[in-house]
């Protein structure tokens, strides 16, 4: 397979391999993931694969996330260090929370997150809020 990794992606290639270790074809085929779940905004392994941009057929592309999703066990303290390595570190930027709690049976599951929101997508004023 062969990833096409675009200037864009480089700068992260290089920030996710110094940061994770992790072997050079492992870090590209991440920055291909975290790509694709932007471009599609789904989770959906089928959708995903189509939106690689490889020249691998989509079937070995969803191959290749199966394969790294089942396998491949993620470190929670490296995923942290890599998303604060990538936070902005000036303002402006905002934090954002939401908390909901979902029913799975007799399950409660309390999800709470929080985010960072950097260049406002939405413009307050048009949402009729005010800054503050």
């Amino acid at each position: 397979m062969t990833s096409k990794v675009d200037t864009k992606s480089s700068e992260l290639v290089a920030i996710f391999h110094d940061l994770l270790g992790w072997n050079l074809a492992r870090v590209k085929f991440f920055v291909l993931f975290i790509c694709a779940l932007c471009k599609v905004q789904t989770v959906g392994f089928d959708k995903l694969s189509t939106a690689f941009n490889s020249t691998a057929d989509s079937a070995s592309s969803l191959r290749r996330i199966q394969r790294f999703i089942a396998k491949y066990p993620l470190d929670s303290d490296v995923i942290a260090r890599l998303i604060f390595r990538l936070l902005p570190h000036k303002p402006p930027y905002r934090i954002a929370m939401d908390r909901t709690n979902w029913k799975f049976g007799e399950l409660n599951i309390n999800v709470l997150v929080i985010a960072v929101i950097y260049h406002d997508p939405y413009p307050r004023k048009l949402l009729g809020a005010t800054t503050s």
